[in-house]
C-alpha cells in the first residue's frame, strides 16, 4: 500500500500495515516526527489524503465541526451525524486502502485496531476490535470530496483526551434505605460543553454502565432552561416546569445529586441555587442557597473517607493508627485470617480457622460474633459492599470457579447470580464496591487473571451483570481494592517479577502505576480508601510486614502484619 503524507502530532500516523490486536495500555501518545496539516482540504489532495485530513479534523468542534464538514461533499455535510458512536483507534495499528478507483468515483478502506468507545452516555469502553469501515469519494468541482462517512467520530487517544473530559455525575444508591452517600458514574462529555454538558448529564440519567444499579430524582422531562451561571464560587441551575412535580424527599434528594454532581465538576463550588422556570425551588429544610453542610450525608466519599484500616498481625486483630475495639477477635480467642469491615456500621466479618476449618462470623466491633455464617469452604474474599443489605463471600465453590454467596444481615445465606464473561476463567476475587453499585472482580487463573468490572442490581437476592474487562493489559493480577467509587488500586506486576500498585478508573480509560518508593518485599494485598493512605500487605525475608503510604514514601507499619482492609 502507499503511505499518506505526514500527519500532526494528534493526528493518525503513516501506514505502516494493521499489526495482531494483543494486550494495549488505555492510553498511547504518538511519537516520530510531525509537521502541521493545513486547515481544510489541500488543493489536489487525492482519495486517502481526503479521508485522512477529514478524521484528524475532527477534533476540533467550533462551528458545529465545520473544518471536518469541510472535507464532505455539500449533501454530505448536512446527512453526517457526528454526535454518535466515538472510536478511538491505536495509532501504531492504522492503515488506509484505496479501492474502486475510476471515474470521478472513489472508494478508501479504513482499517484501525480500537482502544476504546465513548457511548451516546458518555461510557467509555475498552475496546480491542479491529475495525474495517468504508468511505466513499466522488470529484466536486476537480476536487475529492466525501459523500458517505461513518457516523460518530474516530479519534487518536491524544485526539480524545482534547476533545473528551471524564466527569463524575452523581446517582442515588439502591443499596441502602434513605440518604446515602451518592454513587458517581464517570462519563467523558465534550470538552467544550462545560458545566452544561454536567448537569445535563445528570438529567439524562446513568450512562449504562450503572443502569438499574442506581435511580434518580430527577422528574422525566425536566430539562436547563438557560446555561448554569457560576459566579464567586455559587452555581445558580435554573431547570424546567417538571422539576417542580419531585415531591419533598426527591427535591432533596435531587438537591443533593445536583450540589456534589456541580461540585465534582467545579471543586471551588461554594453554594448551589436551585431555580425552575427563574424561581427558586422550595427545598424542606435548606435555605435558598444550599450549601455542602447541607448535603453532607449523600457525600459521595462517605465514611470510608474518614476511617482507619484494620489489619491482621498473629492471628489478631489490629488498627493501623491505634488500637481496636477489645473483642474475642482482638484478644487471641478467634485466630483471625482476614477482616471486612462495613462502612456504615462498622460491624464486622472475619474470617478465622477453628479447628482445622475456615469459618466466616459476623458481629459488632465488640462481638460476639456468632454464630458462624459460613463453616468449612475455601474462603477466598470478603467484602460488605454499602454494608447496608449485607455481606458478600466468595468461596471457591464445589468446581473451583468460584460462588458468590450474600448473607444478609436477616435471613440465611443465598447463592447471588453472576453473568460471567465468556471465557474468563474461574473467580478469584470480588471487592463490592462502597456505593453497592458496583463489583470488581478478578477472573482467571496464574498469569492469565485479569481485572473486570460490572454493576450490582438489586433485588430480593443482588445480580452480578454486566461484568467486563477494563484493563486487558494487567495480567496476573493478585488484589483490588476500591479508592474510590470511579477508581481502583491493583497488584499486578508492571514488567517486573513482583506485582506492584497500579491505579485503574472504574471503566479502564485511566492505568497507571502508583509511586513505589520505599515499598520493599514481595506485596500480596492492597487496601485503599478515599483520602486515605494506600496500604500494601507484603512478604519480606518470609514474614508478613505492612507498609502503607505517607506523602509519596512507602513506610514499613511496626511488627508483622497482613490483609489490610479499609471498610467496605
Amino acid at each position: 500500500m502507499l503511505a499518506v503524507a505526514a500527519l500532526p502530532a494528534c493526528g493518525l500516523p503513516l501506514d505502516q500495515g494493521v499489526r495482531p490486536a494483543g494486550p494495549v495500555a488505555a492510553e498511547r501518545v504518538q511519537g516520530g516526527p510531525v509537521q502541521e496539516y493545513p486547515p481544510g482540504p489541500r488543493p489536489g489532495a487525492g482519495p486517502r489524503e481526503v479521508v485522512v485530513g477529514f478524521l484528524n479534523a475532527q477534533t476540533s468542534a467550533e462551528d458545529d465541526r465545520a473544518l471536518a464538514r469541510s472535507f464532505l461533499a455539500p449533501q454530505a455535510q448536512e446527512a453526517w451525524d457526528d454526535e454518535g458512536l466515538v472510536v478511538v483507534y491505536d495509532t501504531d495499528r492504522f492503515e488506509t486502502e484505496l479501492v474502486d478507483e475510476g471515474g470521478d468515483a472513489a472508494g478508501v478502506v479504513v482499517r484501525a485496531a480500537a482502544l476504546a468507545t465513548i457511548g451516546a452516555d458518555g461510557a467509555w469502553s475498552v475496546d480491542e476490535s479491529l475495525r474495517e469501515e468504508a468511505y466513499r469519494l466522488r470529484e466536486v468541482d476537480g476536487e475529492w470530496r466525501l459523500v458517505s462517512v461513518p457516523a460518530g467520530l474516530r479519534l487518536t487517544p491524544q485526539q480524545a483526551r482534547l476533545s473528551f473530559l471524564p466527569a463524575e455525575v452523581l446517582f442515588l444508591s439502591t443499596h441502602s434505605p434513605g440518604a446515602a452517600p451518592l454513587v458517581p458514574d464517570r462519563v467523558f462529555l465534550p470538552a467544550e460543553g462545560g458545566p452544561d454538558a454536567v448537569v445535563q448529564q445528570l438529567l439524562d440519567g446513568p450512562s449504562g454502565a450503572l443502569r438499574d444499579a442506581v435511580r434518580t430524582a430527577v422528574p422525566e422531562g425536566t430539562a436547563l432552561r438557560r446555561p448554569v451561571e457560576v459566579a464567586d464560587g455559587v452555581v445558580t441551575v435554573d431547570l424546567t416546569a417538571p422539576a417542580a412535580e419531585a415531591q419533598s424527599e426527591d427535591r432533596r434528594a435531587l438537591s443533593a445529586q445536583l450540589f456534589w454532581t456541580v461540585q465534582a465538576a467545579l471543586p471551588g463550588t461554594t453554594g448551589l441555587r436551585l431555580l425552575v422556570d427563574g424561581e427558586p425551588l422550595a427545598v424542606p429544610g435548606v435555605g435558598e442557597l444550599q450549601q455542602a453542610s447541607d448535603w453532607a450525608a449523600y457525600d459521595p466519599v462517605g465514611p470510608a473517607g474518614r476511617t482507619a484500616a484494620l489489619f491482621v498481625a498473629d492471628g489478631r486483630l489490629q488498627r493501623l493508627d491505634g488500637t481496636p475495639t477489645r473483642s474475642a477477635a482482638t484478644d487471641g480467642q478467634l485466630p483471625v485470617r482476614a477482616v471486612a469491615s462495613a462502612p456504615s456500621s462498622g460491624r464486622l466479618a472475619l474470617l478465622t480457622e477453628e479447628g482445622g476449618l475456615e469459618v466466616v462470623r459476623t458481629g459488632p466491633p465488640a462481638g460476639p460474633f456468632e454464630p458462624p455464617v459460613l463453616s468449612g469452604v475455601d474462603v477466598r474474599s470478603l467484602s460488605w459492599g454499602s454494608g447496608e443489605r449485607g455481606l458478600f463471600v466468595l468461596a471457591a465453590g464445589g468446581d473451583g470457579s468460584g460462588e458468590v454467596l450474600h448473607a444478609p444481615l436477616q435471613g440465611g445465606l443465598v447463592p447471588v447470580p453472576v453473568d460471567r464473561p465468556p471465557g474468563a476463567g474461574p473467580l478469584q476475587v470480588l471487592r463490592v464496591s462502597r456505593d453497592g453499585a458496583r463489583a470488581a472482580a478478578v477472573f482467571g487463573e496464574g498469569s492469565e487473571r485479569r481485572l473486570h468490572v460490572g454493576r450490582v442490581e438489586p433485588g430480593p437476592v443482588p445480580r452480578i451483570t454486566g461484568l467486563r474487562s477494563v484493563a486487558p493489559g494487567l495480567t496476573d493480577v493478585a488484589d483490588v481494592s476500591w479508592e474510590s467509587g470511579t477508581s481502583l488500586v491493583v497488584l499486578a506486576p508492571l514488567g517486573t517479577p513482583d506485582a506492584l500498585p497500579v491505579r485503574v478508573s472504574v471503566d479502564g480509560s485511566l492505568v497507571e502505576p502508583v509511586g513505589t518508593l520505599g515499598l520493599v518485599g514481595q506485596p500480596q494485598s492492597v487496601a485503599a480508601a478515599p483520602g486515605r493512605p494506600l496500604v500494601v500487605g507484603a512478604l519480606l525475608d518470609g514474614a508478613p510486614v505492612l507498609l502503607f503510604e505517607d506523602d509519596g514514601l512507602f513506610r514499613r507499619q511496626a511488627g508483622t502484619g497482613q490483609a489490610p482492609a479499609y471498610p467496605g
